[in-house]
């Protein structure tokens, strides 16, 4: 009725105030959102009573709105604080008739329009009404523009489970007095109720003149009945609060019900308990000491030691202690291996009155360098092996060096003023600075904590606790101390089982089934391992208590672990600033895993950004209050200042709240469901990153006043991008480019920097990251543009901007330096050889890593008679063929892909000649060799053919360095010289036999030391190797070509494993470099071999291997970051090997010009 060009003109206006707003309010759901919805709804309705209604209808007048806009401006309130977000669409019904001429017209005219809902930070509820009154009247004016070609316009998405553009539909209707009669009978007006959901919430009013009837629909597969009536509730309480006082503050117009508000501030927090706030932690001990003296205190290999004799030696300890100065809050470094010394250091310090700081032998020296520093230790307790590998430490007591000194000391306990406000533990965490922070522990937290844990866990002389967390992690305090100082037994997993695992009768699973072990606490990492062997799961199900915690819980651990276990499964819950364990949960066979709910004299609750309550069930940060809490951090007030705060809900329980930056929500129960972190953490290719990291690093180059790095793109293909403030002396984005290159991995170095005169803050004087802009054209570029100059660059240059998430790619710009990996370059050419129908070598990148060239490169090939595009496959890829040096040949690991070699080539200089040797199959074409000695025999003929004769100098990354390593031997078999192999962090998996102990101990203690990186690693390795070849087979069979393509490496990982499980290396005659990680966390199966000098090479090389160790993680040492120092121990060592005349190259030619026409694949 209203023609085609209002209704265009209507389309335009919609589609420029829509533009930008988010297409989803992320209102917290009950279950999950599924993928397919089945639609049904539930409601519930309530009634405004008249004089509410007279009130706000008055309110209303006077602000010159209408009842249906109040009520609006109420609905966009309530989802504002139950989403937390400000800016979200609206859906509201319109009738269609408001033309005259469509009153009488039969028909359903029926449209819904999209308001969009602004609610300020700030400004009052007049402010907001006003808002919704221009939004919504200049919405209705534009009513017949159709909703799906508004969706259209705005190139909104439609997903299966979500309606588009808003998921709210707010409806207000007059109901206008009594029924029509008609004829004899009476009529009533009734609203029909389907039973099925158009959209996740409706709110429906309908006036009835003096009263309002408020009806709330909820989709049913996301949002329980419950949901609803909260909802109805929170609207009628904002309702109220604004009738009689519309200029109300936002921020002071109460939402949560007062029956809500009573149940998160007291029943959720109903956890008062009689405790000794005097107690100290040592004191406690002693008690135990004069009750049961010769009871058995600790348990270590073969070694029994009682209550009385521990306490004798860590009198002596504190004694020593007391004579170098340690009284009350001085701090003392402990660095010792695992055993009964460690635990007579601890309480030895205590006992001193002073606070001891964990420090694991583990840790990189310079990372105990650095604790030792910053905590300003006066003592360092430690052995004479271990204080030889620091430099610089404190005045140091060693147990082994003055054990005579020690023992001659009194064993009499030291009596001296103290209270339980003394520091008992300083504990490092690691912080967004790059530097660990220490957090101050005092004893009266310590004693809080364990009157907390005696209903989860139960802290009483029965039983025994099997201990084996490092110190340097806070939850060793409950097995150790939580045990000790209540009568229990501690049996204490040793250092040999944590490293080497020399003896299987110390393994975990051994120890529980020796001692009878009752209680056990570890990561749900390390329970996935212990679940992986039958022994572990034996071990497990024989336990009265299993304590989970240090990270989130997996439903289906979860469901696992109760299914096995015989005793009770702990999730627990608690950062080490409230003094480790906050939250415990009873986990139950079936139930949805949560991390339940405060213990003992402790209150959490849920705060949004302002620091207000939310309302129950909505998403916010948990703040933990109770005298758990702790001093702070050492050393940083600022710090301090900023996460800890004053507890304005429930000061009974604690002065000051700590704000945890994890994400959680309440249940209708009390118990709360855990989230996730609310800080800058993100996931890039596959990798975590806390973005602060790389913030830290920007602040480094001289000249940035500030920085904030933020990830921009979809999860799938995450890319970062810093926003710099220039100050004086800044240098350019080039000079931080390479700043960054210098200190971070290749995934952690944004792909654009944008400079901004200032960083955008909210209200409240925080970064608004929602406000920083897109990157622009300059920011991504490396160089001046050059536009593309015919229709293949601009193709090319599309692709590649669509790939990279660049705004535009020139001719010259290079694929690396944009941003561009293994995994967009896959992406790419596949893109480029569908659209040219070419089967173009990802190979080719290195040889023409911009649009231009790689456009030169792609007419040659189209320019060539049929036969020639489909080029012979080599394995050789040329990374680096320019220089005089003899050439490098590295074998590609088990990906078969070089790409991640080409930062080593670079780093080793224009003059060294890099060529990588890929697998057969990574193209998709060929079938992948499943013997290593077939991969051997097909490099050997390949590099033949680039070099005739030696030297040869062979490489090979991880276990791509068993095939180098078989085809040094076969070039020494035909008499050539090969004066140098070497393998980069490749490991001999036959040195040596395991026994299924051993394996499980090793599994256990990466998963201590890597998490859960270590398990998804791990568990990828064992199940990938089957799910590979049986993929591949199957789509081998009926995937297209292009889809065959698309999963070549599957093949050629599941090849390459089954022909790593079939290779016995032989004895080698040459030189070999091995460069080997120290902290190994790869998925191999010959984990544990971090502990091996050699990687297990010595036994087939001898005096003939030279190791050298970078203290990197296996996956760093061909990286951007790392290559470098790589490249300075490999050219270290060449100089020395190509200075022997007999190294030098033969006569003749040497090395031939690759072939421009090889097919080399991905």
């Amino acid at each position: 009725l209203s023609g085609r060009p209002a209704q265009t003109a209507g389309l335009a206006c919609l589609e420029q105030k829509l533009a930008g707003m988010p297409g989803v309010l992320e209102l917290p759901t009950d279950p999950p959102r599924p993928q397919e919805l089945v639609g049904r709804s539930t409601l519930h309705e309530l009634w405004l009573d008249p004089a509410l209604v007279t009130r706000l209808r008055k309110m209303a007048g006077s602000r010159g709105a209408t009842l249906n806009m109040v009520a609006l401006a109420a609905a966009e309130l309530l989802l504002a604080r139950y989403s937390g977000q400000s800016d979200f669409g609206v859906g509201m019904p319109t009738y269609g008739r408001a033309r005259d001429e469509a009153s009488d017209v039969i028909g359903m005219f029926i449209n819904t329009v999209v308001v969009r809902s602004d609610v300020p930070a700030g400004g009052t509820f007049t402010d907001l009404l006003r808002r919704v009154r221009d939004t919504t009247l200049e919405a209705m004016a534009h009513e017949h523009a159709p909703f799906d070609e508004i969706v259209q316009a705005l190139g909104t998405s439609r997903e299966s489970n979500r309606t588009p553009l808003y998921q709210v539909l707010f409806t207000y209707q007059v109901t206008s007095g009594r029924a029509p009669r008609i004829a004899d009978l009476d009529a009533e007006y009734r609203r029909l109720f389907s039973g099925w959901a158009g959209t996740d919430i409706a709110l429906w009013l309908e006036d009835h003149g003096e009263r309002l009837k408020l009806i709330v629909e909820v989709l049913a597969d996301i949002f329980e009945l419950e949901t609803a009536v909260r909802l109805g509730a929170s609207f009628k309480r904002i309702l109220e609060a604004v009738a009689d006082n519309p200029d109300l503050p936002l921020e002071d117009v109460p939402v949560i019900p007062p029956e809500d508000e009573q149940r998160l501030l007291y029943a959720f927090n109903d956890t008062r308990a009689d405790w000794d706030a005097t107690a100290l932690v040592h004191r406690l001990f002693e008690r135990q000491v004069d009750r049961a003296p010769e009871h058995p205190a600790v348990l270590f290999e073969d070694v029994r030691v009682s209550f009385a004799e521990l306490e004798r030696r860590a009198n002596q300890v504190a004694h020593a202690l007391v004579a170098r100065g340690v009284g009350p809050d001085a701090l003392v470094g402990v660095c010792l291996r695992r055993n009964v010394d460690l635990v007579v250091a601890l309480l030895g310090v205590l006992k001193a009155g002073g606070a001891y700081v964990p420090l694991d032998p583990a840790y990189p020296p310079d990372r105990i360098a650095y604790i030792l520093s910053d905590s300003r230790a006066k003592v360092l307790l430690t052995t004479e092996n271990l204080a030889s590998q620091l430099s610089d430490p404190p005045e140091v007591l060693l147990l082994d060096r003055d054990a005579a000194e020690i023992t001659s000391l009194p064993t009499t306990r030291l009596e001296r003023e103290e209270g339980s406000g003394q520091l008992a533990y300083v504990i490092y965490t690691s912080g967004s600075t790059g530097k660990p922070k220490g957090v101050m522990v005092e004893h009266r937290n310590v004693v809080s904590f364990f009157r907390g844990m005696q209903e989860p866990v139960g802290l009483d002389p029965s039983g025994i606790w099997l201990s084996g967390t490092s110190t340097s992690f806070d939850i060793s305090v409950l097995e150790i101390f939580g045990s000790l100082c209540h009568g229990r037994t501690v049996a204490l997993l040793g250092e040999t089982v944590l490293g080497r695992i020399e003896d299987p009768r110390y393994t975990i699973p051994a120890l529980i089934e020796r001692h009878g072990v009752t209680h056990f606490q570890c990561t749900p990492s390390q329970a996935r391992i212990l679940l992986l062997e039958p022994e572990g799961r034996a071990a497990l199900a024989k336990l009265k208590k299993l304590v989970v915690g240090g990270e989130a819980l997996p439903q289906e651990l979860a469901d696992e672990l109760t299914a096995l276990l015989t005793g009770e499964l702990v999730n627990a819950y608690g950062p080490t600033e409230t003094t480790v364990w906050s939250t415990t949960s009873l986990v139950q066979k079936g139930e949805r895993v949560t991390i339940g709910r405060p213990i003992a004299n402790t209150c959490v609750f849920v705060l949004d950004e302002r620091a207000r309550l939310v309302p129950l069930g909505a998403v916010g940060e948990l703040c933990i209050g109770g005298p758990g809490v702790t001093r702070g951090y050492l050393g940083r007030p600022e710090l301090t200042a900023e996460r800890f705060i004053e507890n304005r809900f429930r000061p009974d329980l604690g002065q000051r709240l700590y704000r945890t930056g994890d994400l959680v929500r309440f249940r209708a129960d009390g118990s709360l469901l855990y989230l996730g972190r609310n800080d800058f953490q993100v996931k890039v290719r596959g990798h975590r990153i806390e973005l602060g990291e790389i913030e830290s690093v920007v602040r480094k180059e001289p000249g940035i006043a500030d920085v904030v790095v933020v990830a921009r793109g979809n999860a799938a293909d995450q890319r970062l991008v810093a926003y710099i403030v220039e100050g004086a002396g800044y240098a350019g984005n080039d000079a931080l480019r390479a700043r960054l290159a210098s200190e971070l991995p290749d995934y952690m170095l944004p792909s654009a920097i944008v400079e901004l005169d200032a960083l955008p803050l909210t209200p409240n004087g925080k970064v608004d990251r929602k406000a920083l802009p897109e990157p622009t054209e300059s920011a991504d570029a490396r160089s001046e543009y050059v536009a593309p100059r015919d229709a293949l660059e601009h193709e090319l240059a599309d692709i590649w901007a669509r790939a990279l998430g660049v705004p535009r790619v020139g001719l010259t710009d290079n694929f690396f330096e944009l941003g561009g990996h293994s995994l967009l370059a896959v992406r790419i050419f596949n893109d480029i050889n569908q659209a040219r129908g070419l089967k173009l070598p990802l190979a080719a990148l290195f040889e023409a890593p911009t649009v231009g060239a790689l456009a030169s490169r792609i007419r040659e090939l189209e320019a060539a008679p049929e036969p020639a595009r489909v080029a012979r496959w080599t394995t050789v890829v040329p990374i680096e063929p320019a220089g005089t040096q003899p050439p490098i040949f590295c074998v590609a690991g088990i990906g078969g892909n070089p790409m991640n070699a080409r930062h080593l080539a670079r780093a080793l200089g224009r003059d060294q000649p890099f060529y990588g040797l890929q697998h057969r199959g990574v193209d998709g074409q060929l079938e992948p060799h499943r013997r290593i000695e077939d991969m051997a025999a097909e490099f050997l003929e390949h590099v033949r053919e680039i070099q005739p004769h030696g030297p040869y100098y062979i490489s090979g990354y991880s276990a791509g360095g068993l095939a180098a390593y078989e085809l040094a031997q076969r070039l020494v078999a035909l008499g050539e010289s090969v004066p140098l192999l070497v393998l980069f962090d490749t490991i001999n998996l036959t040195v040596a036999s395991w026994s299924l102990r051993e394996r499980v101990a090793a599994h256990v203690e990466n998963a201590r030391r890597y998490g859960l990186d270590y398990v998804r690693a791990r568990l990828k390795s064992r199940v990938e190797h089957e799910l590979s070849r049986i993929r591949w087979f199957v789509r081998s069979k009926t995937a297209r070509e292009e889809e065959r393509f698309e999963h070549r490496h599957e093949a050629v990982e599941a090849a390459f494993q089954e022909a790593i499980d079939h290779y016995v290396p032989r004895p080698y005659p040459g030189r070999v470099l091995l460069i080997r990680s120290t902290f190994q966390s790869g998925p191999t199966e010959g984990i544990g071999y971090a502990n091996h000098e050699s990687n297990g090479w010595r036994p087939l090389i001898g005096g003939r291997l030279t190791v050298v160790k970078l203290e990197v993680q296996h996956h760093d040492i061909l990286s951007e970051r790392i290559s470098p120092r790589t490249a300075e121990i490999l050219k270290a060592e060449l100089a020395e090997v190509r200075a022997r005349p007999e190294n030098a190259p033969q006569s003749g030619e040497r090395v031939r010009e690759g072939a421009q026409n090889m097919r080399v694949g991905p």
